[in-house]
């Protein structure tokens, strides 16, 4: 029963640790959404060669200062106050390697 217990706190603390920021929104960007059409907005990304099929989810900042990341694991980040992939500019998209308990994430297999 002890044991239990400390692996449920132990699981707790982890998951409190590797969860999202929560956003803000940064001085450069205005009230309102970035000008990007719904259709110019990402909504997967397709890797076949690392077999990444993910859902993309826009992200901004994070209350630490740093770019948000995806809400879960099995997708991705698109920032959305950057470029729009095929755009000029650099289009950021970033996500998880692994859950934090050593499961892998959307981009695990991407040093391959």
């Amino acid at each position: 029963m002890l044991a239990a217990g400390c692996i449920f706190v132990s699981t707790v603390v982890k998951a409190a640790l590797y969860a999202p920021e929560e956003e803000i929104v940064p001085s450069f960007a205005s009230s309102s959404p970035p000008v990007v059409t719904i259709e110019g907005k990402p909504v997967r990304l397709i890797i076949p060669g690392i077999t990444v099929d993910a859902n993309v989810q826009d992200v901004g900042i994070a209350l630490s200062g740093h770019m948000a990341v995806p809400t879960n694991y099995s997708d991705v980040g698109w920032y959305r106050y950057g470029a729009v992939p095929g755009e000029v500019g650099s289009a950021v998209i970033d996500g998880h390697v692994n859950n934090g308990f050593g499961l892998e994430a959307v981009f695990a297999d991407l040093k391959e």
